[in-house]
């Protein structure tokens, strides 16, 4: 999207009404050194609690377009800059801020969250695969345990043995 086809985000009619609409608002609360998250993303074995609970705190800053694409970068020549350049260093500062040291120096230079959110997310995204397969073999192991004893009890039964409670005598 280039510069000429955003208008400022600052003359805008939600935003007059709502500060908190517009996503280049910063609240006083909102600070480069605020924890967004409780637990920082240490590898692929929180990976995808992190994210949710990092995706919720930056929508809750209405600050998750910066993340996920729906903003446009904004050029130096655009009226809303300023605002633009100082969100996207908040959210570059909260995003290494989440995550544990090895992780932050591999994205300390990036420019803009949405490619540092895009980074972590090439890293440990990837680990789906293996909890998914995980997960099948549990099932797979669940199923085959009631089947086997399915089985079992249909063996006995037609083998003579005890009648199952769920049968009822015919004729009674």
């Amino acid at each position: 999207m280039t510069t000429e086809s955003v208008p400022p985000l600052s003359a805008s009619a939600p935003s007059l009404l709502d500060p908190n609409a517009n996503p280049l608002f910063v609240h006083s609360a909102d600070h480069a050194g605020i924890s967004l998250v409780f637990e920082k993303l240490s590898g692929i074995g929180n990976f995808n609690s992190w994210r949710r609970s990092m995706l919720l705190a930056l929508g809750s800053q209405n600050k998750d377009v910066f993340v996920n694409g729906s903003f446009p970068d904004l050029d130096e020549s655009h009226p809303d800059y300023g605002s633009w350049s100082r969100c996207n260093n908040i959210v570059c500062t909260w995003l290494v801020n989440a995550v544990e040291k090895p992780i932050a120096k591999s994205i300390m230079y990036l420019t803009m969250p949405r490619q540092m959110w895009q980074d972590i997310h090439d890293q440990f995204k990837q680990s789906d695969g293996p909890r998914t397969a995980e997960i099948k073999q549990q099932i797979y192991v669940e199923i085959q345990g009631s089947l086997n004893e399915l089985c079992e009890s249909q063996t006995t039964f037609k083998e003579g043995g005890t009648r199952s409670s769920f049968e009822v005598p015919y004729g009674t």
